[in-house]
C-alpha cells in the first residue's frame, strides 16, 4: 500500500536526520544533540521490540519532558508504529478518556496515574532520557495510520482523527513547495506538542526534512521580548504561532522592531485560529516582515489552504489559496456556489483523514462524494483567493483551542447538583470568540457558583473554561423543549451592561475563575490558580473594556499583583 512506501520513506528520512551532527532540537532545559536522539530512539524502539507485540503498536505519549515527547515521536514514527500525543497537563479524567478511546497498546508518561492503563505497558519517561544503546533500530512495523489526532481534549465521547503516512507525506511536499522547508530550515515553533500545529510543524517536520527545532523557551506574557530576541539568537528561517501570540507581541511587546530582520528569517506563519487583518497589517507594517496565514484541520493534517508567503496570494484578510487539495464551496444542497458566494468549503486530495477512529458514522457524515465537509463558511473571491466566513456547527475557537460546547455541556451536566447546562460561543470583540455557559440546578437543590467553579477547574482544560456562567432556576426552552438560545443571549448581555460597576476583584475572578472571597492584594500568578498567561492577557482586556482605559507596556510590565492593577487602573482613569 501507498501507505507502507511513504512509512519507509519517513524511516528513511528519520535515519538520515540522525546521522547529521549537532543538535536536533533546543529546549528549555537541554540541547538534544541528533547523536543523542538516535541512540535513545534505538533503545526506546528495542524496549517495545522485547514486549513481544508482533505487529504495529499504538504508543500513547503524555509526558512534561519534551525531551522524552520527542524521542518518543522519534521512536514511533521510525518503526512504522501509530503515535498518539496526549496533554500532559490534562486532568487524570480527561486523559483516561483519550486512552479508553484510542486503544493504545504502550503508554510513555511520567506516572502510572491514568485509569485504564492498568493493565498497559507504561514506560517512564525518565527512562528514555538516559538511554545509552548504540545498535541498530529492530525491524520496522508497517502501520497504515501514522497520527491519531484528537480535536477535541475533554469529552467522555472524544473525537479522534486518523493520518496516514500518505497523509504526512503529502503534507510536507506543500510544505517544501509553499513554505521552503528543507534542511537548512530552523523553526521556532513553542506551539504545545499535543496540538497539531505544534506537533506537525515541529518535531515531525524537522525529523522529515533533516532541520532543527527551537523551543528554548515557554511562552508567556513575560518573555514576549525574549522569544523576539530568541529569533536572531537562535538564527530562526521561520516563527510558527497563532494569532493570540501576535495579538500579545502587537500590544504587549514595545521595541524589539528589528526582531525578524536577520538575513536567515523567512517569515511568520499563523495558525489555528482566525488572523484578524488589521492585527496582520500592523505586525507586517512594524516589523517589516510577510506574514502567511494557513486555514486547516486536524481532518487535514495541518494546512490546506494558505495566504503568501508569495506576493500573490498573501492577501490581508483571506487564508488564500488551496495546495495540495482542490477545494470547493457548496451551497446547503451540495450544489456550487457561485463565486463571491458564501458555502461551505469542502476539500478532497491526499492529505484528507483516513477516519475517525470508532466513529464510522461521523466520518460517513464528514466525507460525502470523495470529498470532506469541513463545518466552515467560506466564500471565493474575483480573484481566486478564499475569505473565512463563519462556522456552520457551534464551534467556538478561543486563543487558538478548538472547543466543542456540546462536549462541555455533557460535563457540566455531570457536575454536583447541576440538573441542565447549555454551553455555546457569542461573538467578543476582545477575544473573537468567548465561550458561555448557562446551567441550572436539579430540582429542589441551589448551585454553589464558588463550587461550580472549582469543579470546572478540575475537570476542564483550562482553555476551555467557559468566560462566563450565567445562572436560571430552568433553563429557558421553546414548547418542543428545544432551549432558547436568545433568552439566554439577553440574560448575558444584561449582565454585561453592569460591568462598569465590577471592581478589579470581580473582573479578576471572572478571567481567574476564582472565588472572589479567594482573591485579595497579594494575589498574582504565583499563588493564584488559572492565572496564566491566557487570563493574564484576558484580565488586562477586561480592566481597559470596562474602565475604557489603555494600558500602557509599562504598566502591563509592572503588574504582578492585584494591588498593582488597582493602582495602575486608578492613574489610568485619573
Amino acid at each position: 500500500m501507498g501507505d507502507h512506501k511513504n512509512g519507509a520513506e519517513c524511516a528513511n528520512r528519520i535515519d538520515q536526520a540522525l546521522k547529521q551532527a549537532g543538535p536536533f532540537a533546543t529546549l528549555v532545559d537541554c540541547e538534544l544533540t541528533r547523536d543523542d536522539l538516535r541512540k535513545s530512539a534505538i533503545a526506546l524502539a528495542h524496549k517495545i521490540a522485547s514486549m513481544g507485540f508482533a505487529r504495529g503498536v499504538r504508543v500513547f505519549v503524555a509526558t512534561k519532558s519534551e525531551q522524552a515527547t520527542i524521542i518518543a515521536i522519534t521512536t514511533t514514527l521510525r518503526m512504522g508504529h501509530t503515535l498518539i500525543v496526549g496533554d500532559a497537563q490534562a486532568t487524570p479524567d480527561a486523559t483516561a478518556a483519550l486512552i479508553a478511546h484510542s486503544q493504545p497498546d504502550i503508554v510513555v508518561s511520567d506516572v502510572n496515574l491514568f485509569a485504564g492503563t492498568e493493565t498497559l505497558p507504561v514506560i517512564l519517561a525518565d527512562s528514555l532520557t538516559l538511554a545509552t544503546s548504540d545498535t541498530v533500530f529492530p525491524e520496522r512495523a508497517n502501520n497504515d495510520v501514522a497520527l491519531i489526532v484528537f480535536t477535541s481534549a475533554t469529552t467522555s465521547r472524544p473525537k479522534a482523527v486518523e493520518l496516514t503516512y500518505d497523509n504526512l507525506a503529502a503534507q510536507f511536499q506543500i510544505f517544501a513547495d509553499v513554505y521552503g522547508f528543507d534542511g537548512e530550515t530552523r523553526l521556532l515553533n513553542l506551539l504545545p506538542l499535543h496540538h497539531v500545529d505544534g506537533l506537525v510543524r515541529g518535531p515531525i517536520s524537522a525529523l522529515w526534512f533533516g532541520s532543527a527545532l527551537l523551543r528554548p523557551r515557554t511562552y508567556s506574557l513575560n518573555t514576549l521580548g525574549d522569544i523576539l530576541s530568541d529569533v536572531a539568537r537562535t538564527r530562526a528561517t521561520h516563527f510558527i504561532t497563532v494569532p493570540a501570540v501576535l495579538r500579545a507581541i502587537d500590544r504587549f511587546s514595545e521595541s524589539h522592531g528589528d526582531a525578524f530582520q536577520s538575513t536567515q528569517f523567512r517569515f511568520i506563519l499563523s495558525s489555528a485560529d482566525h488572523l484578524d487583518g488589521r492585527l496582520w497589517q500592523r505586525i507586517e507594517d512594524r516589523f517589516r516582515v510577510p506574514v502567511a496565514n494557513a486555514y486547516g484541520l486536524s481532518e487535514v493534517v495541518c494546512d490546506a489552504l494558505i495566504a503568501g508567503p508569495d506576493d500573490a496570494t498573501r492577501k490581508v484578510g483571506t487564508i488564500g489559496r488551496a495546495y495540495g487539495v482542490e477545494a470547493h464551496v457548496v451551497n446547503s444542497d451540495g450544489t456550487p456556489a457561485a463565486k463571491g458566494e458564501v458555502g461551505e468549503l469542502v476539500l478532497a486530495g491526499p492529505t484528507v483523514m483516513r477516519g475517525y477512529v470508532g466513529d464510522a458514522e461521523a466520518f460517513r457524515k464528514a466525507i460525502r462524494d470523495g470529498r470532506f465537509h469541513t463545518g466552515d463558511l467560506v466564500r471565493c473571491t474575483e480573484d481566486d483567493l478564499f475569505e473565512f466566513v463563519g462556522r456552520v456547527k457551534n464551534v467556538v475557537v478561543v486563543g487558538g483551542a478548538t472547543i466543542y460546547p456540546e462536549a462541555i455541556g455533557e460535563v457540566l451536566l455531570t457536575m454536583t447538583g447541576v440538573g441542565e447546562a447549555y454551553a455555546f460561543g457569542l461573538s467578543d470583540d476582545v477575544r473573537g470568540e468567548r465561550l458561555v455557559a448557562a446551567m441550572s440546578p436539579e430540582p429542589g437543590l441551589t448551585l454553589d457558583e464558588s463550587a461550580i467553579w472549582a469543579e470546572a477547574r478540575a475537570r476542564l482544560a483550562p482553555e476551555q473554561y467557559p468566560a462566563e456562567i450565567v445562572f436560571f432556576d430552568r433553563l429557558p426552552r421553546n414548547a418542543t423543549g428545544k432551549v432558547q438560545r436568545d433568552a439566554i443571549i439577553q440574560k448575558v448581555e444584561d449582565a454585561g451592561n453592569d460591568d462598569a460597576h465590577l471592581n478589579v476583584f470581580e473582573i479578576a475572578a471572572r478571567c481567574f475563575k476564582q472565588p472572589l472571597e479567594s482573591l485579595s492584594s497579594a494575589s498574582s500568578p504565583f499563588n493564584t490558580g488559572g492565572w496564566d498567561s491566557l487570563a493574564h492577557l484576558e484580565f488586562i482586556e477586561e480592566l481597559e473594556s470596562t474602565y475604557g482605559i489603555m494600558l500602557s507596556p509599562v504598566d502591563i510590565a509592572s503588574l504582578m499583583t492585584l494591588s498593582d492593577a488597582i493602582e495602575i487602573t486608578d492613574n489610568a482613569r485619573k
